[in-house]
């Protein structure tokens, strides 16, 4: 068996946020790429890019938006999840839209309107994709049409708490670190 270790020098950034939140923060970075690992009392986080061009992995960091971040790093849906409340907010608001449009009658907007309260404003992501596409509100509003139907998110609390509190005080950080070595001016 051939192999082989080797071994690089890792920055940990401790951040600490109003002496309740915090997150120890690992960055490893090396030639157009470097790895990333945080545990704080957001969850835990960590990716590799191994490809980030002429960018040092700091400077690249703090480029990023919210949802490309937590599809990396967080490991979950990007961030969010299911969100029955607001597909029910966006359903309601296409019979609205329908209904003033005169593309559904007021009996039709009425019973898809009744339907969306009865049927699906308690359910869970999994039941609402096996019992959607056999809804009168799937026949009418969507007419079967299966890739319009929706399905709406929400961000996870933990991850939207790390990106509002954590997030802006370590790239803040960097930022500065990243000013004072020359790498961004």
């Amino acid at each position: 068996m051939d192999s082989s270790v080797k071994t690089s020098t890792a920055k940990v950034y401790r951040v600490r946020v109003n002496k309740y939140n915090w997150a120890d923060i690992t960055i490893d970075e090396w030639d157009s790429g470097g790895s990333f690992k945080c545990i704080s009392d957001y969850g835990n986080y960590s990716y590799i890019w191994s490809s980030i061009g002429e960018a040092c992995l700091r400077e690249f960091l703090i480029s990023l938006d919210y949802y490309y971040f937590m599809n990396k790093a967080h490991h979950s849906k990007g961030g969010h999840r299911f969100s029955i409340k607001n597909t029910v907010i966006e359903i309601k608001n296409e019979i609205i839209k329908q209904r003033r449009t005169r593309d559904l009658t007021d009996e039709n907007a009425r019973r898809c309107f009744n339907e969306t309260i009865d049927e699906i404003s308690d359910i869970n992501e999994a039941e609402y994709i096996a019992l959607f596409p056999n809804t009168v509100i799937a026949s009418i509003v969507y007419n079967d049409d299966y890739e319009s139907f929706p399905c709406d998110n929400e961000d996870i609390p933990e991850c939207r708490g790390f990106w509002d509190v954590i997030w802006p005080v370590i790239c803040a950080y960097w930022k500065n670190e990243l000013i004072l070595s020359g790498i961004i001016s």
